[in-house]
């Protein structure tokens, strides 16, 4: 039985979304107007929510295979109940919390010994599961490993569900969702700049922005629901000038967020480069120099390369994610082949996903025919898209007609050679840093402005919010009834608890966390 259908078994009827109080960080029903769950309801589900697994889980924590040390996590009510029946400490018989020892791993029903092993127990709550949490580290043997896992399975835990531990972890109030989120993107962050957000994500930094905005939010429909809520108590009506200010700033705070998801995008998943230009230019002698290995085919035929070729480049801990395309005409009327048209058609697409094109140029037989054209182009497909120059085969020497030419163009240009590394270097240190430029969010002074939004959940939340808010603009300029922009503000924060996690279903929590892995 899964984690969430213990929980479906044992809970009480009540509304199927959940709430985190500010009171104990309770997961309780959001039952009022608001969706603000109230200090009579804490505790309602401390039981059926938090403490309705009775079971306790266990898990290889370590990647499938063999290696110096696996650890083998265990978690749950009766993880001293497992240490009595499989660990024999080794020099002391006192079980000491957050000290790890020696031990000996052995069979329940048997006494035999199946692993030396250094293990340490975690009394809870302070554990990152909230619950008592045994971590055994064996020798990280295939038939070592499993040894183990099965000693334990026999003493009475059962295998861990896909990402429990840290499901285990958010139902106790230990982290948010956005925390718990958060850790499975630092295990798949490709380069050390995704790295970092997940990071900064951990330690909470767009929780505390958005519980920021919430708390705002709370208090501003708080204040307008007072007014029809209590409309026969003397309650003064609500200043409607200030109250759209109020809620447009809150907006804008949300639509930073929304703001920072290009430059989340770049740092989780990689800045994409396409590399462009006419037929024999150099494009793939380039993208092999950047790569500094023979990636593409290289021939003095023009028209080599006939489809995209994509491959990944670390520059600082930023991916650059460079793609060598097929060579586009000189001449617009010439009739294409086939395979010609479709490379084009294909480099076209590529052009249209980047954030930077390098816009090859052939410098040591430069006509300038198709130069503008071609640039016309890019900027059609890619209007936002950063571009580069990269005047090639600088060692032949460059037309001055291009010099002359290239004083006129306003993005960077760097004289590149491909047979002699000539300002190779340089090109790579250029993409790094518009690289880095692109990751960069707008400033301002709220903590909403200095955080970047990677999560494709948090991002369609977060524009569902700024349009519940901006239906709330809207309505209040228009002077809708109080009860009418009560709805939207509330709608609001509903989609900001489902960020954090504050209001969130079982649906969505099972759809989370059945993408990590076994042992998270």
């Amino acid at each position: 039985m899964g984690f969430l259908d213990h929980i479906r078994e044992r809970r009480t009827p009540s509304p199927r979304r959940w709430h985190r109080s500010a009171i104990g960080n309770e997961m309780m029903p959001a039952t009022t107007s608001t969706g603000i769950a109230t200090v009579g309801q804490e505790g309602l589900l401390r039981e059926t929510v938090v403490s309705a697994p009775g079971d306790t889980i266990v898990a290889v924590a370590t990647p499938h295979g063999e290696g110096a040390i696996a650890v083998v996590r265990v978690s749950g009510p009766d993880v001293s109940t497992i240490i009595r029946r499989v660990i024999r400490w080794v020099g002391t018989r006192k079980l000491v919390s957050r000290r790890v020892a020696l031990a000996w791993v052995i069979d329940a029903n048997t006494g035999e010994k199946i692993d030396q092993v250094m293990a340490v127990y975690m009394a809870g709550p302070s554990t990152y599961t909230g619950e008592p949490t045994l971590e055994i580290m064996c020798h990280g043997g295939l038939a070592s490993t499993e040894a183990v896992l099965s000693a334990v399975i026999s003493a009475g835990a059962r295998p861990a569900n896909r990402g429990e531990f840290t499901l285990r972890a958010f139902l106790s109030g230990r982290i948010d969702l956005t925390q718990a989120e958060a850790v499975l993107d630092a295990v798949r962050a490709p380069t050390r700049a995704g790295v970092e957000v997940a990071v900064d994500h951990l330690a909470g930094s767009l929780a505390r922005a958005i519980g920021l905005i919430r708390d705002n939010l709370i208090a501003v429909d708080a204040e307008l629901e007072a007014t029809f809520d209590f409309s026969d108590d003397d309650v003064p009506s609500i200043d409607r000038t200030v109250l759209r200010a109020r809620v447009d700033a809150l907006r804008q705070q949300v639509d930073a967020l929304v703001r920072s998801a290009r430059a989340g995008r770049i740092r989780r998943h990689g800045w994409r480069v396409a590399i462009v230009g006419s037929p024999n230019a150099g494009k793939s002698s380039l993208f092999n120099a950047l790569l500094d290995r023979p990636r593409a085919i290289v021939t003095d035929e023009p028209g080599t390369t006939r489809d995209t070729l994509e491959e990944t480049l670390d520059l600082d801990g930023m991916a650059v994610i460079l793609t060598d395309t097929a060579g586009w005409p000189v001449d617009a009327l010439r009739e294409l082949g086939i395979v010609e048209r479709i490379g084009v058609d294909r480099s076209h697409d590529v052009v249209k996903g980047a954030d930077a094109v390098i816009h090859v140029v052939d410098g040591s037989d430069w006509s300038g025919v198709g130069f503008d054209t071609h640039r016309g182009l890019i900027s059609s497909l890619a209007s936002g898209a950063t571009q580069v120059v990269a005047i090639t085969k600088a060692d032949l020497g460059a037309d001055p007609a291009l010099r002359a030419h290239m004083t006129t163009y306003l993005g960077s240009t760097v004289a590149v050679s491909a047979m002699t590394g000539e300002g190779i270097d340089t090109l790579r240190r250029t993409l790094g840093e518009l690289a880095l430029e692109a990751t960069k969010t707008g400033g301002g002074s709220s903590p909403a402005s200095s955080v970047v939004v990677t999560n494709p959940r948090h991002i369609a939340l977060l524009a569902r919010t700024s349009g519940a808010l901006g239906r709330a603009v809207e309505g209040i300029t228009a002077g809708l009834p109080d009860d009418i922009v009560a709805t939207d503000l509330r709608e609001a924060l509903r989609t900001l608890g489902e960020v954090t996690g504050q209001t969130v279903t079982e649906d969505v929590l099972s759809q989370i966390f059945s993408t990590f892995c076994i042992g998270k």
